[in-house]
């Protein structure tokens, strides 16, 4: 049941798992229907990466409807069963979409693990040099296209082909696995039209089930099953109003800050800078037309630790800036914090000395919206995943751009092979 009540400031609705403040000063015209139909045609299927011809077949990993995902999420839950009972270092080599989610969720749930991992991201021999991998250790390459030059080069300098019998490999491209040496038996398949961004969903997220075995990882999928459900009804769409407030507050904000205040999920403001950044970032709308001021610059951290670092500049800066806190509903002075600063910057002060007014005291109001979870379980862990996913799928429909290619990124991949 959604409950979405109006206020002077702001509108603030409760689904299930997750309670949100939506920032909603104003009204715009925003043709909801026509946005809404267009995302249900999207998760129905329909082809919405024009550029390459594909769908975003993450949503399926959610629904479980079809065999080729439901193989995919057994054979995954298979291997994460045999990994997770061994107790062995795990090393995982991954990039982007392919390392901030699993590393996320190991923050989230390393507590569970019998089994130590090591996240490996980049080239640079310094991040390698002190990793020392044992014949009996395992490794897991999670890369789409299993061309990923960065994660194949640590591959080979941190284990050459020492663990080779014991390294998995998560790919659409199950011949470049093999022909790399990886077992097939130690293949997991992926769908090509699954984005890395939007990964979390598919055996690319095999940390998670590793660490709360099925129903944890089911339980994730619920959750973003639900929210899914939610952002396909017309009224009270959660992803729809932070859409439609991010697009409010486009108008005078050029960046978006993610406050996380809950140490283990810290790093969350990692996905949502991508989501939002590679989805987003783009120039020209699926006509080749033009576009202008539309794209948010991503920053963020764990709150705690930030407000001790550039929070002077929320405060008193000359920046207006698009602000999200998201935490945990608790007792501790992290959540207290949280609230204190959404107080502040909601309600800014002037101080006065001497009966005169002094400038250099004065803090400024900035644009808040808060996500308060019940608690940080698989399934409301799911629900924010999602809703932060939907919600940018809905900027680009507001924008008509493509969320689902990322040619710049690309670029950066061609011209690196020059240089070698």
């Amino acid at each position: 049941m959604i409950i979405l009540n109006n206020s002077n400031k702001f509108k603030k609705g409760k689904f299930e798992n997750l309670e949100i403040e939506f920032n909603l000063e104003e009204n715009l015209t925003f043709n909801n229907n026509s946005l809404v139909k267009k995302f249900n045609q999207i998760y129905d299927g329909s082809i919405c990466n024009f550029t390459e011809n594909k769908t975003a077949s993450h949503f399926n990993y959610k629904k479980r409807t079809e065999q080729e995902f439901l193989k995919h999420h057994k054979d995954l839950l298979n291997f994460s069963e045999d990994i997770g009972k061994s107790g062995k270092n795990v090393y995982f080599f991954g990039i982007g979409g392919s390392n901030i989610s699993p590393k996320i969720f190991y923050d989230l749930y390393k507590e569970k693990s019998l089994n130590k991992f090591y996240f490996i991201t980049g080239s640079d021999p310094e991040e390698l040099k002190s990793i020392t991998v044992s014949e009996s250790d395992i490794a897991i390459i999670a890369s789409k296209s299993f061309s990923t030059l960065e994660t194949l080069d640590s591959y080979k300098r941190v284990c050459g082909k020492k663990v080779l019998k014991n390294t998995f490999a998560i790919t659409s491209n199950v011949n470049a696995a093999t022909n790399f040496g990886i077992p097939k038996n130690n293949v997991l398949k992926l769908n090509s039209d699954t984005g890395g961004r939007f990964s979390a969903w598919s055996p690319v997220n095999i940390v998670l089930p590793i660490l709360t075995g099925e129903e944890g990882f089911n339980s994730f999928l619920d959750g973003g099953l639900k929210m899914d459900k939610f952002c396909l009804e017309n009224e009270n769409n959660p992803a729809l109003l932070l859409s439609i407030s991010d697009v409010l507050i486009r108008k005078f904000c050029n960046s978006l800050v993610v406050l996380n205040y809950d140490f283990r999920l810290r790093n969350f403001f990692e996905f949502a800078q991508q989501i939002e950044m590679e989805s987003n970032g783009k120039s020209f709308n699926i006509n080749n037309e033009l576009l202008n001021n539309h794209t948010y610059l991503l920053f963020g951290g764990y709150g705690p630790r930030c407000q001790h670092s550039f929070f002077q500049s929320l405060f008193q800066g000359s920046e207006n800036i698009n602000t999200y806190f998201i935490a945990e509903k608790t007792s501790n002075l992290n959540y207290k914090q949280m609230k204190a600063q959404v107080h502040s910057l909601r309600n800014p002060e002037i101080e006065i000395s001497n009966n005169a007014e002094n400038p250099h005291l004065t803090t400024r109001k900035q644009p808040v919206t808060v996500i308060e979870l019940d608690d940080l379980t698989p399934y409301s862990i799911g629900q924010l995943f999602a809703l932060w996913e939907n919600k940018s799928i809905f900027n680009s429909l507001h924008y008509r751009t493509n969320a689902f290619d990322q040619f710049g990124v690309e670029l950066g991949k061609k011209n690196t092979k020059k240089f070698l």
